[in-house]
């Protein structure tokens, strides 16, 4: 079957959240009810993968539902395959997964025919003991050549072996799930799960044995097998092993029947939970609530907002938070950390480089940087902040401005005030009266923020705010 590619952006939300998902601060909760609703109606052998980046929440999706889906009787096995890898078998490691998770709690009669399909198995899982070495206690060309022609038909006779006990298996394994059929009344356990997590961490070679392995042995009828990993890093893989990227799209896709993107939470839901998982409220600088400058919830709005303009990738957010949280605990209690400049310094320097440097020391100008986001702004502050572009981009340019840019649009209002005033004076319509008076407005309104940051603010002895927050996050880079 062709593969199928879905992002779920707006699963069927639950009234309640299910005591596994108690943790849940991105709201994962949501796609496990899409997902369980989906599964509810496959009948026939079906792989799913859940493709995200690495440290996207993968596995605390997957773990998380697994605990949910025992919780309400389902038959359900969690394979961590990057700790079984040490076994080398993932056929070893599947079968002792299934019989430590579900076969351990099951009657009598199951634990026998489970253990009557490990004996039939027996031969494919000990298909990879090397044979004697032939030519070892050989003295002549003829005894070498007896040996070797014994070695051969052994060998085939192993592989003839290892065949039949994988559709031994196999078959033997439908008759096995086909018991909860006969005797379940709850539809749920009349299915057998498959969560199979962390592949992004697997060895290619031993990735590619593990999938080979579902395919040829667990997928029957009543088997549904979830994998957890990025769809690039799989496709990389097989690649890696087989050669050529096209080899290894036809592959994925003749073996993963529906393909997942993880859906990614909002920014500022994001940056709540990495707030949180950070402990950032420990360092004592930041305070709850709205407060200018130490309030969290201005860190958060600020860092939401700027990656969303420069649409950072979830790893790309976690890194800015740590750096984020080695600022906070460098600094003293008594600070003004700036909370919102902090969390969208961080953003532009993730998003920028080095290169945002240059504007926060006036290297080049703040308007620069303003106009390569302004139209992107328009449309997304309304999101994340109180106010609209118009009345934040004059304090975001606030930020940066020095002593001397300062001067240079005094000068320039007063100048300005001068030809309104002229206009006014001499009663006569002029075209560039209203281009005037915005410029104005907007040189104001820079002003009033530099004002309040330098007379009133904390910034009135230690300088620009933008110079104050790199440096405070260029510190951190070096702890």
């Amino acid at each position: 079957m062709s593969s199928e590619k879905t992002i779920i952006q707006n699963p069927a939300a639950q009234k309640t959240q299910w005591e596994a998902w108690q943790h849940d601060k991105l709201k994962r909760f949501r796609l496990a009810a899409y997902l369980n609703a989906v599964i509810a109606t496959i009948n026939r052998p079906f792989v799913i993968n859940i493709s995200a980046p690495y440290g996207t929440g993968k596995t605390f999706f997957l773990r998380n539902w697994y605990r949910q889906l025992q919780d309400e009787g389902y038959r359900v096995v969690y394979l961590n395959a990057s700790e079984t890898e040490i076994s080398g078998d993932p056929v070893v490691a599947l079968v002792c997964a299934i019989r430590e998770q579900v076969i351990a709690g099951c009657p009598d009669p199951q634990l026998k025919a489970f253990e009557s399909l490990l004996e039939i198995a027996s031969p494919y899982i000990l298909r990879k003991n090397p044979g004697e070495n032939a030519q070892g206690h050989a003295s002549d060309h003829v005894e070498v050549t007896n040996i070797l022609s014994r070695d051969a038909n052994r060998r085939l006779s192993r592989h003839d072996t290892v065949m039949e006990a994988m559709r031994d298996f196999r078959s033997g394994l439908v008759r096995f799930i086909g018991q909860f059929s006969s005797y379940e009344q709850d539809p749920r356990r009349r299915k057998l799960i498959l969560l199979i997590d962390e592949l992004d961490r697997c060895r290619p070679a031993y990735l590619l044995e593990l999938l080979e392995c579902l395919r040829h042995l667990f997928l029957v009828p009543g088997v549904v097998a979830v994998l957890a990993a990025d769809q690039q890093h799989l496709k990389q893989a097989v690649s890696d092993v087989y050669g050529g990227e096209a080899v290894g799209e036809g592959y994925l896709r003749k073996f993963i029947d529906w393909e997942l993107a993880l859906p990614e939470p909002s920014y500022k839901i994001f940056a709540r939970h990495l707030y949180e998982t950070f402990r950032i409220d420990e360092a004592g600088v930041f305070i709850p609530g709205r407060d200018p400058y130490r309030g969290e919830e201005h860190l958060i709005e600020g860092f939401a907002f700027f990656a969303d303009l420069c649409g950072l990738t979830l790893r790309q957010q976690h890194h800015c938070f740590t750096s984020i949280n080695i600022a906070a605990r460098g600094m003293g209690k008594d600070s003004h950390p700036f909370g919102f400049l902090l969390g969208a310094m961080a953003a532009l320097k993730m998003a920028y480089g080095a290169e945002i440097r240059n504007y926060c020391f006036g290297f080049r100008p703040a308007t620069e940087l303003i106009r390569e986001f302004e139209f992107s702004g328009m449309e997304k502050i309304g999101n994340h902040l109180r106010i609209g572009w118009h009345d934040f981009k004059p304090r975001f340019h606030a930020w940066f401005v020095t002593e001397e840019e300062v001067e240079v649009m005094r000068a320039e209002k007063e100048d300005i005030e001068k030809q309104i005033n002229a206009m006014i004076e001499s009663r006569v319509m002029n075209s560039r009266e209203l281009p005037l008076k915005n410029r104005l407005a907007y040189i104001d309104g820079v002003l009033k923020t530099y004002d309040s940051l330098y007379r009133d603010g904390p910034y009135k002895e230690i300088g620009v705010p933008a110079q104050c927050v790199y440096r405070d996050l260029e510190r951190a880079s070096f702890l």
